[in-house]
């Protein structure tokens, strides 16, 4: 289910930096005041905006703009990347909330990134997500959006702004879960 109404562009960090910059620093602005921040880095790792293009402009991340009907979005990244595996995130803009939208962007990003092949194929299988329990409207979107509970991981999400931990609702999206043609190699 594609949408023309949502566009995704890697950030090439190493290549055009400016552009991947400016796009990242709009966002961490525009997600301080949606106040998207500290749920979203609930382990406290980002508060900054050079914590945030640090996180996302790491090796091993792989970071994403998103536009909904050509206007600035959000963004999604990967990374933990093991095998054909990694961890999935977005944050949407508060002026493109609400279920419908949420929901076809949230599908089309997973769709991007469980589409993406090299030579030897699809290069993810299964895209995760760790949400902490209390974040029901976070894992609630992805599901949503086509992923499925497989789980909770009791005290797997450390929230730093509380100094305590909590459970986490493990999510996981796959070619076959959201429906999509041709789900093998």
């Amino acid at each position: 289910m594609q949408s023309n109404d949502v566009g995704m562009f890697y950030l090439d960090w190493q290549n055009k930096q400016r552009r991947a910059t400016a796009y990242l620093s709009d966002a961490f602005m525009e997600m301080e005041q949606d106040k998207t921040i500290r749920p979203t880095f609930y382990d406290g790792t980002v508060k900054t905006m050079d914590d945030f293009l640090a996180d996302l402009c790491r090796p091993g991340s792989l970071p994403y703009a998103i536009f909904w009907k050509g206007g600035p979005a959000g963004v999604a990244w990967l990374n933990s990347v093991e095998g054909k595996s990694a961890r999935g995130h977005f944050v949407l803009f508060s002026r493109v909330w609400g279920r419908d939208r949420t929901r076809k962007i949230g599908r089309c990003i997973y769709e991007n990134f469980l589409g993406y092949r090299d030579a030897q194929g699809y290069m993810f299988d299964v895209i995760l997500g760790v949400t902490p329990k209390n974040n029901v409207l976070a894992w609630r979107g992805a599901v949503a959006s086509g992923a499925r509970v497989i789980g909770t991981i009791p005290h797997g999400a450390w929230l730093h702004y509380e100094n305590r931990c909590e459970d986490a609702v493990l999510t996981a999206a796959t070619r076959e879960m959201l429906g999509l043609a041709g789900v093998t190699q």
